[in-house]
């Protein structure tokens, strides 16, 4: 935490973004979801919206790496749909 802004890590190009800016994955005992919210709780792991992170992040597995547990093409999806570069 740098000032009163919650910084988190991104998988993908390893630099501290501010929390509302990343992409949250959070795995639990009933699956892996995507931006769940504060109220799910379970290992999490962000990821940049930006493109390059994104296609990083699921092309070297960076996600089941970080979460210890295999992730969906359905999650991979839906981070396609989150980027902001096209």
């Amino acid at each position: 935490m740098k000032g009163n802004t919650m910084e988190r890590f991104c998988v993908s190009c390893r630099r501290y973004a501010p929390k509302e800016t990343l992409i949250r994955v959070t795995r639990t005992p009933d699956g892996i979801f995507l931006n769940g919210g504060p109220k799910v709780l379970g290992r999490s792991a962000y990821v940049c919206r930006k493109g390059a992170c994104i296609d990083r992040a699921i092309e070297k597995r960076l996600l089941q790496k970080s979460l210890k547990s295999p992730v969906s093409d359905e999650i991979f999806c839906a981070l396609e749909e989150e980027r902001i570069d096209g």
